[in-house]
Order: C-alpha cells, then sequence, then structure tokens
C-alpha cells in the first residue's frame, strides 16, 4: 500500500479523493469507451496559453471503470524566479534589466487524477485544489460531453442547513493591498501602507443575513448551486449559532502518500488511493 490515512514521515502528500454526481442523457460509459478523442496522449487546446492532455487511461472492464489522469499546461509559461545569489555586481548591458523570468516549457498547472462508473465521478487534484466540478466539466465539454458534474453534497447536513437557515456565510478569499484602498472601509488601515499593491493577502469575506438579505436568502433556498460555485474552504453559520464547515458537507476524504515532485503525486498511488476511496464510500 502506498498511502494512509494520516501523516507520517513516509507519507507526507495530501491528496484529497472528493466524489460527484453526474447527469447525463444516456449511458456514459459506453460513450467513452467509443470517443476517438478519449485516448492517452490526446491533446487539446482550451485556448492559445492553455492546453489539456489525457496522459493516463485505463479501462476495468470487470468493474466497468475508467482511470484518467488529465494534465492542464502552459506550452510556454514565464515563471518568475530568484537569480543566484553574488556579491559581485551584476554585469549588465546598458539598458539590460536582470533576469528575474525563466520560460518553461509545458509547465503543468493542474493534475486531475479521476475514476468513472455508471453512478459517479471520483477526483482527486494536485497542484491547484479549487473548483474541481467546474474543470471536470470543461475536461468533458473538450471531448464532446455535456456533462452536470456537481459536489455530492451530504443531503442531513444540507437540510439541516436549510431547517436552522443561515446567518453568514464565510468565504476564504485573496486580495491585495489596491483592492483594499477601493473598499469603503470606514478608517484606513496603515498595515498595509508599506506593503507592494500587488502583494496578496488571505482572509475571509463575510456575507451576512442582515446587510446581504436577498443573497443569504438565494443561497439557502439553492444551496447544492452554491456549493458548487464556491471556494474549498467556506463555512456556515446557521441561525441558532451552528457552525458548518465545507468539509461537512461535500463528501470528500483526506489521504497522504508519497510526494512526486514538490507539488503532486504518482498516478499509480493516486489510482490506490481512489480505489480505496470508493470502496469506502459504496460500504
Amino acid at each position: 500500500m502506498s498511502f494512509s490515512e494520516s501523516k507520517t514521515q513516509e507519507y507526507k502528500k495530501l491528496a484529497t479523493a472528493y466524489i460527484f454526481n453526474y447527469f447525463y442523457d444516456g449511458d456514459l460509459i459506453p460513450a467513452l469507451q467509443i470517443c476517438e478523442d478519449f485516448k492517452e496522449n490526446k491533446d487539446f487546446e482550451v485556448n492559445k496559453e492553455n492546453r489539456v492532455r489525457i496522459k493516463k487511461l485505463d479501462f476495468d472492464s470487470e468493474k466497468k471503470r475508467f482511470f484518467v489522469q488529465v494534465t492542464s499546461y502552459e506550452p510556454n509559461s514565464f515563471i518568475p524566479i530568484t537569480p543566484p545569489f553574488s556579491n559581485e555586481p551584476p554585469d549588465l548591458v546598458e539598458g539590460s534589466e536582470i533576469q528575474d523570468l525563466k520560460n518553461i516549457e509545458n509547465c503543468d498547472k493542474n493534475h486531475m487524477f479521476i475514476m468513472i462508473d455508471e453512478k459517479n465521478i471520483y477526483a482527486i487534484s494536485q497542484i491547484t485544489y479549487s473548483h474541481q466540478a467546474i474543470r471536470l466539466n470543461k475536461i468533458f465539454k473538450l471531448l464532446g460531453f455535456e456533462l452536470n458534474i456537481r459536489d455530492k453534497v451530504d443531503k442531513g447536513t444540507v437540510n439541516r442547513v436549510r431547517k436552522e437557515k443561515i446567518r453568514s456565510l464565510g468565504i476564504a478569499v485573496k486580495t491585495t493591498a489596491k483592492d483594499i484602498e477601493e473598499f469603503k472601509i470606514k478608517s484606513k488601515i496603515s498595515l498595509f501602507e508599506k506593503e507592494d499593491s500587488n502583494t496578496p493577502f488571505y482572509g475571509t469575506l463575510t456575507l451576512d443575513h442582515k446587510n446581504n438579505l436577498s443573497l443569504i436568502n438565494e443561497a439557502t433556498d439553492n444551496l447544492e448551486d452554491f456549493i458548487d460555485e464556491l471556494s474549498e474552504d467556506f463555512f456556515i453559520v446557521t441561525q441558532k449559532g451552528n457552525i458548518i464547515k465545507s468539509s461537512a458537507i461535500k463528501t470528500k476524504k483526506d489521504y497522504y502518500t508519497y510526494p512526486y515532485g514538490s507539488k503532486t503525486i504518482k498516478d499509480t498511488n493516486a489510482k490506490e488511493i481512489l480505489d480505496s476511496f470508493i470502496s469506502t464510500i459504496i460500504r
């Protein structure tokens, strides 16, 4: 076994497995089997800056289940780097600058490890982690399939939120000092004055019932739709004061495995994890 349900010195790379419902007018597995574009090493152009490739594709005929690794990448990506340190002054040609950008060819931006069966889609995302349902829908659209893929939510938790109503909604956000200056803040926050205007800050955007009545009511009535669009890190405070985290609403499970490089995991380890996750869900 190449993974653990808890972090250890050996297994230290987090791999969170999610389950998604999908809605398709027909039988998806047979349709994928005859799809000419659904094959290993098939490459798709999303736009001039982004491409998608099917790096791995296996079919288990006994379980009627596909395992797929899909990579989203940029053919040419200029990555900021810190030049090597030197005590000597840089020898620059007049008018030139220190080179702190490096052109990386085929720079991976996301790895999706996916299992597809007749009822659900199971996935692990690496490098970037948010909005997996949206990403999955885009992948299937490239293949010519119009699927409606949504996070599989815990119905008991959703019904509890609807019953207790939402008092406020907290969403993890990233902003900058420049953006903060444009907000209508009663007093200037001097803490940000010394920071570069493009330096990112992380915090929580709180939408409460008092100041955002129609939005909160809309979220309560259409909770599943809001969950699909929210980031991975959000929480709900009900009118009774109960705090419900995203982890209690979305069906997911954390695993740990060997890192592959610094930002991803191997496809063989991802497959093992998803197999285990499915057996846990079905049990």
